[in-house]
């Protein structure tokens, strides 16, 4: 489910009762007289937190306990894809192991860099705020590296791993969250789509001409280095920027 937000629903279930006050003008629908009352306490109620689980038959949720359970296999969401792929442990982690001898995209390193890297931030940030105000909050706390997991291409010949470097638990998350919150109005959207659905419905409604291509662009961030340690057992990456 999308993140809620109460704000959102009162305004639209308000929307929604205007909609059907036209509708009521124009005889083509008649209106409970306690709709509106109705409707406004839905907008205060939430209901994302509903169980997924409760959605499930038995049977299915026995199936997914059996999945979860099994130490010799690895289940991971599929690249450009809504199904799941359920891989052998072992080949799961010697793809991983593919990817991360990679020298052009990862180094080995021997120490934990998150308290450098802390450092130079609050330095950045020191900076900044000295300059243009208080954009930014110190970065205080305890971090981790960001953690490296991949996500199988079933699309691809041998069903690559997509090597996916959560920046979660490192010190510039939050400075990459603020980052983008101030950029982001500034980013033009005219040749911008926000998802694969809206790019459908406008060749539904438009008239395309000339040849529909898809491009691929790989080693896109070629200049963000990524480290991950030498230890086999205690594997970890991590990326100096967000």
């Amino acid at each position: 489910m999308p993140k809620y937000n109460q704000t959102n629903k009162k305004v639209e279930l308000a929307l929604l009762y205007e909609d059907l006050c036209k509708l009521e003008k124009e005889g083509k629908i008649h209106i409970n007289p306690d709709l509106q009352v109705q409707l406004q306490s839905e907008s205060s109620k939430s209901r994302h937190h509903r169980n997924s689980s409760h959605l499930l038959p038995p049977h299915l949720r026995d199936a997914a306990k059996q999945l979860r359970e099994n130490e010799n296999i690895i289940v991971r969401k599929a690249d450009k894809s809504s199904c799941f792929v359920i891989l052998d442990k072992d080949i799961y982690l010697q793809k991983c192991s593919d990817l991360l001898k990679g020298r052009t995209k990862f180094k080995r390193i021997s120490r934990n860099l998150v308290d450098n890297l802390k450092k130079k931030l609050n330095k950045l940030i020191y900076v900044v705020n000295a300059e243009t105000g208080p954009k930014f909050a110190k970065v205080i706390g305890d971090f981790q590296p960001g953690y490296f997991y991949g996500n199988v291409e079933i699309h691809k010949e041998g069903n690559p791993l997509r090597p996916i470097i959560s920046q979660i638990p490192t010190p510039s998350y939050h400075v990459a969250k603020r980052l983008h919150d101030i950029i982001s109005p500034y980013i033009p959207r005219t040749y911008s789509l926000r998802s694969t659905e809206e790019f459908v419905d406008i060749l539904r409604v438009n008239k395309t001409d000339g040849i529909l291509a898809s491009l691929d662009a790989q080693n896109l961030f070629t200049e963000i280095p990524k480290f991950h340690s030498g230890a086999q057992k205690e594997t970890y990456t991590f990326s100096k920027t967000a």
